[in-house]
């Protein structure tokens, strides 16, 4: 065939080449792809070696109004860390206007106080200019936590966690954080974020929201 023919109908063979070889290398991909994920997950649920426990960890747990049982789950799955968690803080970080606030802390520090180095409650009163929500909750705790804990702890020292009202982590995740902080040269310049799932609520949620 002249040049000028043959040259669309070779296009043609090689666009159906890989089209085919689209079709069998991606869903290979994909499947390496996952099964790569999933080792990576299994990873996570195998002990760490030991660490050097540099670390004090501070879990802040942001709340309004919230029930009384979903912080049960959430601190529970805090006390049944497989990390020390005597060398813990968790802070319940309230607001002012929450009324249940006192009676919800103290109930939750009577039945978890003793798992943890310690618990704190602090309240955060919306200033002029604040916007109400999670952040300046959050923001308010953690300058308080920083207030208490500079005295006697080196700044870098401190890892903190904060997470919603109903997480639940999983059993290694302190652990797991603690050994990775330690495989950096520099770890107190870096941010931590672990996987997320939240299947927990997904039937429950709007079909939209899904």
């Amino acid at each position: 065939l002249p040049l000028h023919d043959a040259l669309p109908i070779l296009h043609d063979r090689i666009a159906e080449v890989g089209c085919f070889l689209g079709l069998v290398t991606g869903p290979i991909a994909s499947f390496c792809g996952l099964g790569m994920k999933f080792y990576r997950l299994w990873l996570a649920t195998q002990p760490s070696p030991p660490s050097s426990g540099y670390l004090t960890h501070v879990v802040v747990i942001p709340a309004y109004k919230e029930p009384l049982d979903i912080l049960q789950m959430t601190i529970g799955s805090l006390a049944s860390q497989t990390y020390d968690t005597h060398r813990m803080i968790v802070v319940l970080a309230m607001e002012f206007k929450d009324d249940t606030r006192d009676s919800t802390f103290h109930a939750l520090q009577k039945e978890f106080g003793t798992h943890f180095a310690d618990m704190w409650q602090t309240v955060h009163r919306l200033t002029e200019g604040e916007i109400p929500g999670k952040s300046s909750n959050e923001n308010h705790a953690v300058r308080e936590i920083y207030d208490r804990l500079v005295p006697t702890h080196d700044p870098y020292s401190v890892m903190v966690t904060i997470c919603d009202a109903d997480s639940l982590f999983a059993p290694r995740y302190i652990e797991q954080l603690d050994w990775t902080f330690e495989q950096y040269p520099n770890p107190e310049y870096l941010i931590y974020q672990g996987i997320l799932n939240t299947y927990r609520n997904f039937f429950d949620a709007n079909i939209f929201i899904r």
